[in-house]
């Protein structure tokens, strides 16, 4: 699974460096790869008069990888990862699931989530050099230019700007918990928590902080913990015309920066860090965490 932050960049550099963007999806990625060693699989419900044998407890062995086994994603993985040095496609160091090909026309620039690949190119030829090689080599669906990334809508500007935001997800949110401060028992404070955390990874590091706080609280909240909760969705709610923007026109060199509180915790005594850094007039990198 690709970083957050990875996108972020792919989006920034999309943006900055006038790319081709393009998505694709793997139809059935898990079954392109085989299973480490021998698996078993018993007989599923209904097919046990085609695999079964009478009075004999029988199960299957495993030829491809299924959604749901321990080492499905390892196997994929691997697998994916070697079409794509077949391909010409050089690893990331930093994240695995980036890739990059060179060509004598240019290059292209993709990351890979599961069975989706999102893609950036320096021309038409590379995105159809890269597309033709994926598509030779599993049945792919060709998705072109997409709106949706991981939850994320992307605005494209004529200016050649890249906007994503999160607002489908965050009207969904205030949908399902509501925007007041009122304690709700009846709520799924973990199913808030990972929705909040989503929306703090992928567009909103203005509310990293307050997650990575309330995240602390996941195994024990209290009415205490709903209320801020409630408080941050309420936030959300007036802030869902915001976006992050990535500007065609803006240098793409990193700009930093950091900050620290020392004893943020009276009980504790532990400190809380955070940092972003930006590219290209957008945020493409941040986090807020307290000392373990």
């Amino acid at each position: 699974m690709v970083r957050y932050e990875s996108i972020q960049m792919l989006f920034m550099l999309i943006a900055s460096l006038g790319l081709h963007l393009w998505l694709l999806n793997f139809v059935g990625a898990y079954p392109n790869s085989v299973p480490q060693g021998e698996n078993f699989l018993e007989i599923p419900q209904g097919f046990e008069k085609h695999y079964g044998i009478v009075s004999v407890d029988t199960v299957l062995l495993m030829n491809l990888t299924i959604y749901g086994t321990m080492d499905g994603a390892n196997n994929w993985f691997h697998e994916l990862n070697s079409t794509f040095t077949k391909l010409g496609h050089c690893q990331s160091h930093v994240d695995p699931c980036i890739q990059i090909q060179w060509t004598d026309n240019g290059y292209t620039i993709s990351g890979t989530y599961t069975d989706d690949v999102l893609g950036g190119s320096s021309s038409m030829e590379n995105e159809v050099e890269a597309k033709a090689g994926l598509g030779d080599a599993y049945e792919i669906t060709d998705l072109g230019q997409p709106d949706k990334v991981l939850g994320m809508t992307l605005k494209h500007h004529d200016s050649g700007d890249l906007s994503i935001h999160q607002r489908p997800l965050i009207l969904k949110m205030i949908s399902t918990f509501g925007a007041d401060v009122e304690f709700m028992k009846d709520k799924d404070y973990s199913k808030a928590l990972g929705m909040l955390n989503h929306i703090a990874n992928g567009t909103h590091p203005d509310i990293s902080f307050i997650v990575n706080t309330l995240m602390q609280y996941a195994s024990d909240s209290r009415p205490f913990h709903w209320h801020l909760v409630q408080h941050c969705i309420a936030y959300l709610k007036t802030t869902t015309n915001l976006a992050i923007t990535y500007r065609k026109s803006e240098s793409i060199k990193p700009i930093g920066y950091s900050d620290s509180l020392y004893t943020d915790d009276p009980d504790t005594w532990k400190f809380s860090a955070g940092f972003v850094f930006k590219s290209a007039g957008g945020p493409v990198c941040w986090k807020s965490k307290m000392q373990k």
